[in-house]
């Protein structure tokens, strides 16, 4: 591989839906405008790095991080998990309710990274012969009013079909708000709530729900069954995978975080799940377009397992990965969201949800790390979820640059360390010149003189939190942290 870093760019997607909840009676369909963030990473390993047991000192500093951003976050709780090969870290923060703490063990709603998993049975499926995603609609459902016959199963999985977005219908948050407890079918979700088209299929691309619940009715058509009986035969029970469930179709026995928001639309959170809102008539208009619960270490395996050829036959996964381009080197798959670097290799695979429930989930292939992230509070946007991603991503770099380039601790005294103002150099043998400070990014910072007694001082107060490592000619000879 090559010794260079390379630009990891991620797609923040609109996933689900935006809630507003009552008294305003407003739940919004997002908008098919996306965010990126950029984040530096080195392509140096293949595979990531060995190990026996997830390191200590990338455990404490991933709490840290948790901890820090859920307390800049204003959110009632967060859940993280990552995967490093099969070795597994989870930490959480915050509140369930009002009385319990956030616990690895607790449900949250993933949103539309429910999508990955409706695509995933699709091509099982096809594995089988028992459909393909070159199949029209016409050829297994019957004619509805805004849906073309002649739309593929494919154009639906890649969201190039035209077809409206249900949840941008105004009409389907008033509807949705009007009666928490009602369970809608998919048939009365686009019965209800579809509009004409955006664009004639293939001549576009337009982020829909309705893609995904038309999926679900081919589903069942397909092998007379429920939809969430197919996908925990094909997927769920087969990986091991038996707590993610499809809510309100299916439940199990296990805790589930609280959903947290604010009543009137703003930023003052309350425990809704306490006040005995159940949300059944939300998770059922999204169904098999973003309804699945899970625990956020077990989306962490699902993504692991898809992301890296697990879950399907090559002939599949190279359809899974076959995608419409969205700018900035990202793609669209089948249910998932995929990057490429300069070079055109693969580097993440993942998907964002938000039901209300926000959570991130993205497979990092050249490191197999895979990261995930779950919130239960709808106040909060993907930007928290964001922030913990890209620091995760930055922490870990910093870890391997500490084993890639181990530190000859003896040669050099840093102190104080951590400092948020000044550090300074002491080095027990000659330096000729100066020393390069690097950030754990693998970037140059600042090159700083050497004095002839091996001395030097170094203003830190206006680096950002992180840690940085001292070069000496070819050598790593410290590191620092800026706190």
């Amino acid at each position: 591989m090559k010794d260079k870093l390379y630009f990891l760019l991620l797609l923040i997607l609109p996933i689900l839906v935006e809630a507003q909840m009552p008294f305003n009676n407003c739940l919004k369909g997002e908008n098919a405008s996306m965010m990126k963030t950029i984040v530096d990473i080195g392509q140096t390993r293949k595979g990531g790095i060995k190990r026996s047991s997830f390191p200590d000192e990338l455990q404490k500093r991933f709490e840290l991080i948790l901890d820090e951003e859920y307390s800049k976050s204003g959110a009632a709780g967060l859940s993280c998990a990552v995967l490093l090969g099969d070795e597994l870290w989870t930490g959480v923060a915050g509140l369930s309710s009002v009385t319990d703490s956030m616990n690895s063990e607790m449900v949250l709603g993933v949103g539309s990274l429910s999508k990955s998993i409706a695509a995933a049975t699709v091509l099982k499926l096809e594995e089988e012969g028992r459909l393909s995603i070159n199949d029209s609609i016409g050829k297994w459902l019957s004619k509805r009013e805004y849906v073309d016959g002649k739309i593929t199963i494919e154009q639906l999985l890649n969201h190039t079909s035209g077809i409206y977005n249900v949840t941008d219908n105004p009409r389907f948050g008033q509807m949705i708000n009007s009666d928490y407890e009602r369970v809608w079918s998919p048939d009365e979700v686009l019965d209800t709530f579809l509009l004409a088209p955006y664009f004639t299929p293939g001549n576009g691309w337009h982020y829909s729900n309705s893609n995904y619940i038309i999926i679900g009715l081919i589903v069942e058509k397909v092998t007379g069954k429920k939809f969430h009986e197919v996908v925990r035969e094909k997927l769920l029970h087969p990986y091991g995978l038996d707590s993610m469930y499809l809510k309100p179709f299916e439940s199990n026995d296990m805790e589930i975080a609280h959903f947290w928001g604010d009543p009137l639309g703003g930023t003052n959170s309350v425990d809704l799940t306490g006040f005995g809102i159940d949300f059944k008539a939300l998770f059922s208009g999204a169904w098999a377009a973003g309804a699945y619960m899970a625990r956020t270490k077990d989306i962490a395996k699902w993504m692991k397992l898809l992301a890296s050829g697990k879950i399907l036959k090559k002939g599949s996964q190279d359809e899974l990965l076959k995608g419409v381009s969205r700018g900035n080197n990202a793609y669209y798959g089948l249910g998932v969201v995929y990057v490429v670097n300069a070079e055109g290799d693969i580097v993440a695979i993942g998907h964002d949800g938000n039901i209300g429930y926000t959570a991130k989930v993205y497979h990092l292939v050249n490191e197999d790390m895979t990261f995930a992230i779950q919130c239960n509070d709808m106040t909060v946007n993907q930007n928290t979820l964001n922030n913990v991603f890209v620091k995760f991503i930055s922490a870990y770099q910093a870890y391997i640059n500490s084993v890639r380039f181990p530190v000859e601790q003896d040669s050099i005294l840093i102190y104080p360390n951590p400092s948020s103002d000044k550090v300074s150099f002491d080095f027990s043998h000659k330096v000729n010149g100066n020393i390069e400070i690097y950030n754990d990014l693998g970037a140059r910072v600042q090159s700083v003189f050497i004095d002839s007694n091996g001395k030097a001082d170094l203003g830190v107060s206006l680096f950002p939190k992180g840690i940085y490592f001292v070069k000496s000619g070819h050598q790593i000879v410290g590191k620092f942290v800026v706190n």
